[in-house]
């Protein structure tokens, strides 16, 4: 672990606060604190307090605390700043506690968006672009977990079902299964009396092109879950391109833009193809973006068009278009 002993003033334990890394692990309550408070009045603290050049505690706050409790004099050492502090507190943390699957990726969820963030302040190469299916993958990578648990973490975190979020955080209840509770409780596209079918004003859609005929998706009629005013992200291979936007006219959208969004690779007749085309739309006057993306995304690889729409437009309402409409005409 880069570290350099504190050569400074000793600072003071009891004002020392804690950096935002640290804040991932909570800290740690009744008998298993006691424990560790008679571990460090017997021994001695055999770990130094980790600090930021900042001066915040960055890994160690239980130790502290115990210090204190204990009436024994605390040892510091100082990061050195080289790397990510986020990516530091879970490699530290992880060898020491004993999380499930669930568990890491609810710290994953929680840090992908700062992952990125911290990419993006330090990249180098010009024309590099940091996805957010990229944030999801090293998140992923560094809880060693899949990218979809990731994604199904982030969507219990953006359901603010504390019940649901503690049950998984305290490894009671797998993510996959409050993914699927939240999945439950999504009413259908429903008719009231007073404001008519719930519409959405984010919209992304994903046809099976090879499947699926293009005079059947085009007599679906959107309108019946799209708002008045609306984004859609429609996603097409370069094969079908042509019918994509032609299927744009027929929903009633005007074509915007687009991101080349990675896929598994593929071979073409006259290419390897490794990529799709997310296509962006609207009508009305639709919602602005929060954040706007570059138009490449990763090669070669699958990305998943919930992270972009998310980081676009995130808190909307939103909803697959197909599947809602499939729900409504069953």
């Amino acid at each position: 672990m880069p570290s350099k002993t504190n050569t400074g003033g000793t600072p003071d334990p009891a004002k020392l606060e804690a950096h935002p890394a640290a804040e991932l692990f909570p800290l740690i309550e009744g008998a298993e604190f006691q424990e560790l408070v008679e571990d460090i009045r017997a021994n001695g603290l055999r770990t130094p307090i980790l600090l930021h050049p900042d001066e915040r505690v960055l890994d160690g706050r239980n130790r502290l605390r115990a210090c204190l409790a204990a009436g024994v004099e605390p040892r510091f050492e100082t990061w050195d700043g080289n790397g990510s502090p986020f990516e530091l507190v879970v490699s530290l943390n992880l060898r020491r506690r004993h999380l499930n699957e669930s568990q890491r990726a609810m710290l994953a969820a929680r840090i992908k968006d700062t992952l990125a963030e911290e990419a993006r302040k330090t990249r180098t190469e010009p024309g590099t672009n940091w996805s957010p299916g990229k944030a999801v993958e090293k998140a992923a990578l560094l809880m060693n977990i899949s990218p979809m648990s990731v994604k199904r973490a982030a969507r219990v975190l953006r359901s603010g079902d504390q019940r649901l979020i503690l049950l998984v955080r305290s490894g009671e209840l797998p993510v996959s299964a409050a993914a699927e509770k939240l999945q439950e409780k999504l009413p259908p596209p429903a008719v009231t009396a007073d404001a008519g079918p719930i519409r959405f004003p984010i919209l992304h859609a994903e046809p099976r092109w090879e499947r699926q005929k293009f005079e059947k998706l085009a007599a679906l009629e959107l309108s019946a879950v799209a708002a008045e005013d609306a984004v859609l992200f429609l996603r097409a291979p370069d094969r079908a391109l042509s019918e994509a936007m032609k299927l744009l006219e027929r929903w009633g959208f005007h074509y915007e833009a687009s991101i080349v969004v990675g896929r598994a690779a593929h071979p073409g007749r006259y290419t390897r193809l490794q990529h799709d085309l997310l296509l962006i739309a609207t009508r009305g006057r639709p919602p602005a973006p929060a954040k706007t993306p570059g138009s490449l995304a990763a090669a070669g690889e699958r990305i998943e068009i919930e992270a972009i729409v998310e980081a676009m437009f995130p808190g909307l309402p939103r909803v697959d278009a197909l599947a809602a409409r499939a729900r409504r005409l069953r």
